[in-house]
This record gives C-alpha cells, structure tokens and sequence, in this order.
C-alpha cells in the first residue's frame, strides 16, 4: 500500500491524479493513517487539480480524447 506522499508526489511528478489513487486516498483520510506533513502536501494537491496543474484520472481521459 503506498503511502499518502507517495501518491501525491506521482500525482505532481506525473500531473495526474489517477481514479486508483483517488480511492486510495480516500481509504487513508478514513483510517486516518497520514501525517500532518502528508495532510498539507494533499491540501497542495487539491490546489494544483483546483489550479488544473493536475487533472484527475477522469478529466485526462476528457483531455487526451480532444487532443486526438
């Protein structure tokens, strides 16, 4: 299971945010297993998809559709 910066960090190195990792997220807010540096670093990734400096996995799919 990966980690909470772990996720973040592929979402901003990839500019991607997958519906897996989406989920995957969710399942560690719920057991609330993440630290406070990973809880500001999710804040920073909510920003960037907000931003749109990251999409999520549904919204690259819609993107890589109109650039074909």
């Amino acid at each position: 299971m990966d980690s909470m910066q772990a996720i973040i960090d592929e979402a901003f190195q990839t500019r991607v945010l997958t519906h897996r990792q989406q989920r995957h997220l969710d399942v560690l807010l719920m057991r609330q297993q993440y630290s406070s540096t990973e809880l500001q670093g999710l804040r920073q990734l909510r920003q960037a998809l907000a931003e749109g400096h990251v999409v999520s996995g549904s919204d690259s799919l819609v993107l890589m559709s109109e650039s074909t």
